[in-house]
């Protein structure tokens, strides 16, 4: 009996030890998968950079982004550290023109400025830029100094950014400086916006209404 309680004992104590091996080793691997030693190693270039990704998946440190392989994983990083860190100079660093301003756009949003716009080299995509934050701060007098993009008859930015301000503030004495064509939806919305049936008579085009 004390030998059969022995070997059971013993049978026991060399079970557990089989599967504090096998939970080591599994911990082992789960450590090791996503190290940065085990990612310099993978050849392929975007797998290389989502197992990078992994390990920081707050992207706060400029040197995850520098050592990723693949130009639109590279945008992706560099526009989220800018986002987190409201800094344009990682804006300056995506390699993809597009991206780069979208990532302006976004932190002049962001940040309610307009000085990450003026980094944008196309005309009318800073004058986007200049429209969304203006739309955003509320501000009806940079509406006003939106130039007329060279393939409209009319300044449309003006005309909508005035209009949404308009509309924001519920101040319908802005939509005089809104272009015929638009000057009536810039009443209505703003109208509608304080329920001043009042400010409604102020409409020409009656179909509007």
């Amino acid at each position: 009996v004390i030998l059969l309680l022995l070997i059971m004992l013993i049978s026991s104590c060399t079970g557990e030890t089989d599967k504090t091996k096998q939970q080591s080793t599994t911990d082992s691997q789960k450590q090791t998968k996503f190290s940065p030693t085990n990612c310099e190693s993978i050849n392929n270039s975007r797998m290389h950079d989502i197992c990078i990704l992994n390990q920081q998946p707050l992207i706060a440190d400029e040197n995850t982004c520098t050592k990723l392989l693949t130009p639109e994983y590279k945008d992706f990083c560099f526009m989220r550290l800018a986002l987190l860190t409201m800094e344009i100079s990682f804006c300056n660093k995506i390699p993809d023109p597009r991206q780069k301003e979208k990532c302006y756009l976004n932190i002049s949003i962001s940040k309610n400025e307009f000085m990450a716009c003026d980094e944008i080299p196309v005309e009318i995509d800073k004058v986007l830029c200049y429209y969304e934050v203006a739309v955003s701060k509320k501000d009806a007098s940079v509406c006003s100094t939106f130039k007329t993009p060279y393939y409209h008859t009319q300044n449309i930015f003006k005309d909508f950014c005035l209009e949404k301000v308009a509309k924001a503030t519920k101040n319908d004495a802005l939509c005089h400086d809104v272009s015929i064509t638009y000057r009536d939806g810039c009443i209505f919305g703003a109208a509608t916006a304080k329920l001043d049936i009042d400010a409604c008579k102020k409409i020409n085009d009656k179909r509007v209404i």
